[in-house]
C-alpha cells in the first residue's frame, strides 16, 4: 500500500508518479520604520501533500471514489507507511492530452492535494 485516503487506497503499482509533502512554517511580517522589516512567529504550521499520476486509455472513473469523497468537504484519515493524521482534499486537478482527431483523448493526469487538518 502506498497510501490510504479514508478507505480508499492508492497501490503502489498504481499510477501514481510523484509524492510532494510541503510545510509551511507560518509567520507574521511586521514592518519598522526606518529599519528592515521583521518576522514573528505565529506557533502555527501547515502541511500539504500531493499525489501526481496518469492514466493512459484509461477512463478516470478509478478517482470517482476520491471526488465524491472531497465533495463531502470533511476530514478523513490520510494513512502512510509512516504516519497517519486526517486530511480535508483541497484540489483535485484532471488534466486531458494526447487528442486524437475525434476528439478523445489518451493520456489524463491528475493532481490530488490534501492539506493536514487539525482540530
Amino acid at each position: 500500500m502506498l497510501a490510504q485516503i479514508d478507505n480508499i487506497i492508492l497501490e503502489a503499482d498504481s499510477n501514481v508518479q510523484e509524492i510532494l509533502e510541503k510545510f509551511n512554517f507560518n509567520f507574521a511580517k511586521v514592518n519598522r520604520v526606518g529599519n528592515n522589516a521583521t518576522y514573528q512567529n505565529t506557533n502555527g504550521w501547515e502541511q500539504e501533500v500531493t499525489f501526481s499520476g496518469y492514466f493512459i486509455l484509461k477512463e478516470l472513473k478509478e478517482l470517482d471514489p476520491l471526488k465524491n469523497v472531497a465533495f463531502e468537504k470533511k476530514p478523513v484519515w490520510f494513512v502512510q507507511k509512516d504516519s497517519h493524521y486526517e486530511v480535508l482534499i483541497s484540489e483535485l486537478t484532471i488534466r486531458k492530452n494526447l487528442f486524437l482527431k475525434s476528439g478523445a483523448f489518451i493520456k489524463q493526469g491528475f493532481d490530488i492535494t490534501l492539506k493536514r487538518y487539525f482540530k
